[in-house]
């Protein structure tokens, strides 16, 4: 008798996990893909907004910076390491962050220099573009702690 009174409720939690089991797959197979290219999307890109890319400076000329940047840092560029022109203005402002001592200073497009890694910021869009003018361009420094 004592072995039936055991296997009961073995059977009955052996059920209820299995009918648990099924639901969560019928979840899992109801959820919405984590990427949907939305409609409108041209030539197989996927519309997404970006206003950032983050690269290292390999040209400088005036008012343009040439930058590489990667698939891996990067949404909304066609091809690992691809060039992209980085166009600044008058009323573009460039700005020094420290990581490590953790400040912030502005400085001048003059300032930049081959190898220094940069954020373009744009006001737009500007998901798939090789070329973009920059509102703001931050300078990443990461400076030995003294």
């Amino acid at each position: 008798m004592s072995k039936i009174k055991i296997a009961i409720p073995a059977i009955g939690g052996f059920i209820i996990l299995s009918l648990l089991g099924l639901g969560l797959i019928g979840y899992y197979e109801e959820r919405e893909p984590a990427f949907v290219p939305l409609s409108g999307t041209s030539a197989g890109k996927p519309e997404i907004k970006v206003t950032s890319f983050i690269g290292k400076i390999v040209e400088i000329n005036e008012n343009k910076i040439k930058i590489q940047v990667s698939t891996q840092q990067n949404a909304g560029i066609e091809e690992d390491n691809m060039i992209l022109a980085v166009l600044t203005n008058n009323q573009t402002k460039f700005i020094e962050k420290d990581e490590i001592l953790e400040t912030k200073k502005d400085i001048s497009f003059s300032d930049l220099k081959l190898d220094d890694q940069i954020i373009a910021i744009a006001s737009e869009n500007i998901a798939w573009q090789k070329e973009i003018m920059a509102q703001n361009v931050l300078r990443i420094k990461i400076s030995a702690a003294e």
